[in-house]
């Protein structure tokens, strides 16, 4: 009796079985248990309306775990997600194997480690999926490995059961794998495709355009995507996705042999396949009426035999025209229509919303620099609303934040000047003359700015260097839920005079072990390396004269106290990689930092730092901090060169 593939998967994924503190959780292949949501006991990951596909098996702890992108709670957290299939053993070195590459992708989307498994046999894997996968990792920022040894799962799931997943024995082993797939994918692209890229793409039915758009087609039919016996489906699925993230940028996908009728059809069937092409965030389905150019007599030869299977006359006459396609657009002679524009963002309005803006011109403020105050002021201010509509009502479509139309633009200046307030200084000292105390603290006004914007009330907010707590303040004046970490005793401690907020007392570096709510926005200042340890003599003197601290602290576990700039880097972004896994799929970290000096060279903190985090957040903008009442020194006069840095970058990420 011949096994279904899935059933012999999963008994491999049952001979591994429960290790230490992880379980597994795999159901029988008669039943449809796996089709559910994890939430509801399943194996699928991802949003309610938009399931990736399910899961062969998954590996759990038994602790609380808020999903990321429902943001609905369980008490059974996934680890390692887990899709396999025999496809190698069974003659198929195409197409087939990327059916199955979308399943575990919806565990990486969910921040869960996601292993497709393709188990050794005649055929080879297809060096295209060990790229695709290793660019979603990065993308998404969690682990997504290709495998074709059962023993390779097996220490991947022993080692995270004996050391945890943020281990650096379980970081090793995933670091080798990624080197494996690597180099079998660079490997295939210097000899089979000549290490030319333009050599992949035309194995791969990719094409560039004149103006430098990529369109990825395929010839699937209506029949592929609404019969049951077809599994071309899933395979313009996998396809998909292996262009999306081997081109990692905006893509048409064309489907020749759909019409715009059949299209409307597919959309009203609600096909899971569909609907997570349909809601991509790089890939824009498209049809032949999406272009210019195309004669009559290609669209009837190339539509003639659009509902037949493709193979045998029908796939020579498919790729004769499809050849023919290929050389006209890259001649330029066929252009995308004008009213065809990729998307620059998903599908849903709610995903799409930094693409979008306001056209409604009246109802709302506009602003302009003003040349002789360099401050904003409205342009013109009219309601086309119902008259006893207030003036800029929060737009109904606003999910970001709780601001009118004139607050959001006002806070959108890339630049702003801001200098402590007396009024500040004055509630802290009230508080506690203590608060002196601290060398570098900053304004809770500023910050509750920036919370305006990046949350609504209610939501939760995280500072990783809380310092005297001011971040909390501003938490405090927003009615937002605020939580603080800070390592110093004494400073956590002025900081839970100031509020009523959470207050941590521990190291940020440890902040992946803490338990931690879903994250709605984090903002925080952390040190600007070892500054503070080279800071001017009078800035020390003064201090120490009045018993005040010029550092954070003598802590060794102070990262302001590490002295290699390299090593302060890293630690630095493995605190904001452990945010990022607690932060709600998103929302936004804002980091304020400065490049420093030190010994007459420039260490640029800031963009290095948004380099490197780039590697797992999208690093959205920046803003520009200037504090124009801060006293000049005369740094390098009469001899050289040397500035007085009164700028700091806040730099805008988001979990993406």
């Amino acid at each position: 009796m011949a096994y279904k593939s899935d059933q012999i998967v999963k008994e491999e994924l049952l001979s591994i079985g429960n290790m230490g503190n992880l379980k597994i959780r795999v159901f029988p292949s008669d039943t449809q248990d796996d089709q559910m949501h994890w939430i509801d006991g399943g194996l699928c990951f991802g949003r309610r309306e938009l399931l990736y596909g399910s899961c062969d098996g998954a590996w759990y702890t038994e602790e609380s775990w808020t999903d990321p992108l429902t943001r609905e709670n369980s008490n059974l957290r996934p680890v390692i997600a887990v899709e396999g299939t025999l496809a190698l053993e069974r003659g198929s070195s195409g197409n087939a194997q990327y059916q199955r590459f979308f399943h575990a992708l919806g565990a990486i989307r969910s921040g869960i480690i996601g292993v497709y498994y393709l188990r050794k046999g005649e055929s080879t894997i297809r060096p295209d999926l060990f790229k695709a996968a290793l660019n979603a990792s990065a993308k998404h920022g969690k682990p997504y490995l290709v495998i074709d040894e059962l023993a390779e799962l097996q220490g991947l799931v022993e080692t995270i059961a004996n050391h945890g997943e943020d281990s650096p024995q379980a970081s090793e082993i995933i670091q080798e794998i990624y080197q494996k797939m690597l180099a079998y994918w660079e490997n295939a692209f210097e000899h089979t495709y000549k290490g030319d890229i333009k050599n992949y793409h035309s194995q791969r039915s990719i094409i560039q355009t004149t103006t430098g758009e990529y369109i990825k087609y395929a010839g699937r039919n209506y029949r592929n995507f609404t019969e049951s016996s077809q599994r071309a489906g899933h395979i313009a699925l996998g396809e998909f996705y292996i262009a999306k993230y081997l081109l990692d940028c905006p893509f048409y996908y064309f489907l020749p042999r759909l019409t715009p009728d059949e299209i409307g059809e597919l959309e009203q069937r609600n096909a899971k396949e569909w609907k997570l092409m349909q809601a991509d965030d790089l890939g824009e389905i498209v049809t032949i009426e999406n272009f210019t150019g195309i004669g009559r007599k290609w669209k009837r030869d190339l539509r003639s035999d659009k509902d037949a299977p493709l193979k045998g006359q029908v796939k020579s006459q498919y790729n004769q025209l499809m050849r023919a396609f290929k050389g006209t657009v890259q001649q330029g002679k066929i252009n995308l229509a004008r009213n065809s524009i990729i998307k620059e963002a998903t599908t849903n309005e709610e995903d799409n919303e930094e693409f979008k803006y306001d056209e409604d011109w009246e109802g709302t403020n506009h602003y302009q620099i003003s040349d002789s105050q360099l401050d904003l002021f409205p342009v013109k201010e009219k309601n086309k609303y119902n008259q006893e509509t207030p003036v800029n009502p929060v737009h109904p479509k606003n999910k970001l934040n709780g601001l009118t139309g004139k607050e959001w633009i006002l806070f959108t200046k890339s630049w702003f000047v801001f200098n402590a307030l007396p009024s500040d200084l004055k509630e802290e000292r009230e508080t506690t003359p203590k608060t002196d105390d601290h060398p570098a603290t900053f304004s809770p006004t500023m910050v509750s700015e920036f919370i305006r914007f990046f949350t609504k009330e209610g939501q939760t907010i995280l500072d990783p260097f809380v310092g005297i707590g001011s971040t909390l303040v501003a938490c405090d004046r927003t009615n937002r839920k605020g939580i603080g970490i800070e390592l110093n005793p004494k400073y956590a401690e002025i900081a839970k005079l100031r509020t009523k907020q959470q207050v941590i007392i521990g190291d940020a570096r440890q902040i992946g072990q803490m338990t931690l709510p879903p994250i709605d926005y984090c903002i925080s200042s952390p040190p600007y390396w070892n500054v503070l340890q080279r800071s001017t003599k009078d800035f020390k003197q003064k201090r120490l004269e009045n018993e005040l601290d010029v550092q954070y602290s003598k802590s060794m576990s102070d990262i302001g106290n590490i002295t290699n700039y390299e090593e302060f880097l890293q630690v630095l972004v493995d605190i904001y990689r452990q945010i990022y896994d607690a932060l709600c799929y998103k929302s936004y970290t804002t980091i304020i930092v400065k490049n420093v000096k030190k010994q007459g060279k420039l260490y640029p903190l800031a963009w290095d730092l948004a380099r490197l985090l780039s590697d797992f957040y999208v690093l959205k903008d920046e803003r520009i901090w200037v504090q124009d009442q801060v006293r000049l020194a005369p740094y390098g006069y009469p001899y050289a060169w040397v500035s007085n840095i009164l700028h700091h970058y806040c730099l805008i990420l988001r979990k993406e």
